[in-house]
C-alpha cells in the first residue's frame, strides 16, 4: 500500500518538475481557420445560385482598378486573372470583424458551368490561423503546404476548399468541385 503511494506520489512529482518530453506549443492568439470559412461561407450565401437572379444584398458594382487595388492592400500582388479560363468576377469585398486585413474575391463560372462559384480569399498575418490536424491537435498552416478539403458526411465542410499560404498571406479556395479548384489551381499559384 505505501508503495503503491510512493509510486504515485513521484509520479506527479516527475510530471511536474521532470524534463518535457515534447515541446509545448502556444497559440494564444491564433484563430481557427474555421471562423474564416464561415465567414466566406455567410457572404457565399448572400449570392445567388445563377447569376440571372438579383443578389439578396446591395453589392456596390466597382470597377476593375478598385477591386486590384482592394486586393493589393491585403496581398501585395495583383488579383487573380481567371477571365483566362471563363471565370467573371462577381464582387471583391472587404471581410470586416476577422483576426487579420480578409479580402475576398467571388468569381462565376461561364454559362456552361451552371453558374458555379468560385471564392477565393486572402488574408494577411498568415500566422494569426491555426489548423487542426487528422488527430485534433491545431498547429499553424505552414508555407507551402497546402490542405485540400473536401465535403464530409457530418456536413462540417459544405464545399471543397483549398487553404494555403506562401508565407505572406493566407489563401482560401471554394468551388462546387474538386475539379473546378485543380483546374484554377495554378492560375491562383497554390502550390
Amino acid at each position: 500500500m505505501f508503495l503503491a503511494v510512493g509510486v504515485v506520489i513521484a509520479s506527479i512529482g516527475l510530471g511536474m518538475c521532470g524534463p518535457r518530453l515534447a515541446p509545448r506549443t502556444s497559440l494564444s492568439g491564433t484563430v481557427p481557420l474555421g471562423d474564416l470559412l464561415g465567414a466566406i461561407a455567410r457572404m457565399e450565401r448572400e449570392f445567388p445560385d445563377d447569376s440571372r437572379h438579383t443578389p439578396l444584398r446591395d453589392v456596390p458594382h466597382s470597377s476593375s482598378t478598385e477591386d486590384d487595388s482592394r486586393w493589393r492592400k491585403v496581398t501585395d500582388a495583383p488579383l487573380p486573372a481567371l477571365e483566362a479560363r471563363g471565370w467573371r468576377l462577381e464582387a471583391c469585398l472587404n471581410l470586416v470583424g476577422q483576426a487579420s486585413p480578409c479580402v475576398l474575391a467571388l468569381f462565376r463560372a461561364p454559362s456552361g458551368g451552371g453558374g458555379e462559384l468560385l471564392s477565393v480569399c486572402a488574408a494577411s498575418l498568415p500566422g494569426r490561423w491555426h489548423v487542426f490536424d487528422r488527430f485534433g491537435r491545431s498547429g499553424p498552416l505552414l508555407p507551402d503546404e497546402p490542405i485540400m478539403e473536401s465535403p464530409d458526411w457530418q456536413g462540417t465542410v459544405d464545399r471543397p476548399t483549398l487553404a494555403w499560404s506562401d508565407g505572406r498571406c493566407l489563401y482560401l479556395a471554394r468551388g462546387n468541385s474538386v475539379e473546378s479548384l485543380d483546374e484554377v489551381r495554378l492560375l491562383l499559384g497554390a502550390p
